[in-house]
């Protein structure tokens, strides 16, 4: 006879995003890392030591179980960058950098 364990290694913090249960850790920062950078488990805990590797395995088991809506949170985040960088893009200081790395 098997008995089920549920783990409690994912909540969901005050504005109902899931993070790792005792840390601010967001769910969806080791899940782009994961998929952006094609960063596996054992690479995502190197890159974060404070995290055990059984809170990364959560995070992805959670990302997997949540992807659609995850991936258009994703994308939407990525919107909303672009959009952000269109409105604040600065043409005279993005040449005056240009020029600067052209010279020697």
């Amino acid at each position: 006879m098997t008995t089920a364990v549920e783990l409690q290694s994912i909540t969901l913090d005050d504005r109902g995003r899931p993070i790792i249960a005792g840390t601010r850790f967001k769910v969806k920062l080791l899940a782009l890392e994961h998929i952006h950078w094609d960063l596996s488990a054992e690479q995502l805990h190197e890159a974060h030591p404070p995290l055990t590797l059984s809170q990364i395995y959560a995070a992805l088991a959670y990302y997997y179980e949540h992807q659609p809506e995850m991936d258009a949170e994703m994308a939407a985040d990525e919107l909303e960058i672009e959009r952000y960088r269109q409105v604040h893009q600065n043409a005279e200081l993005q040449e005056k950098l240009r020029q600067r790395k052209e010279s020697p």
